[in-house]
């Protein structure tokens, strides 16, 4: 499934921080978009450079996208320094 939400904390030793949620399906919908109005420009490039072997790693560009955005869903990512942390976590 594809994540809606990311909550991104940032926050330092001595204090509490700041929790964010972040509406990613909004970017979802502007990539989609953009891939849309650039599939028949990739397909033009995949077909022409074919016979180079580069065209069906361009074709198969999409699906993986995919993929990844679908893998994407409880994904979290936790930064630690000295003084401060970062976490993040698709939902």
């Amino acid at each position: 499934m594809i994540p809606l939400m990311m909550r991104l904390e940032v926050s330092k030793k001595e204090n509490r921080g700041v929790r964010l949620w972040v509406p990613v399906f909004l970017a979802w919908i502007l990539l989609l978009a953009l891939m849309l109005v650039l599939s028949p420009i990739i397909l033009l490039v995949a077909l022409l450079s074919w016979y180079q072997g580069y065209g069906r790693s361009l074709l198969l560009l999409f699906p993986m996208l995919w993929v990844v955005i679908f893998n994407l869903s409880g994904l979290g990512l936790d930064i630690e320094t000295k003084n401060e942390r970062i976490f993040m976590n698709f939902l």
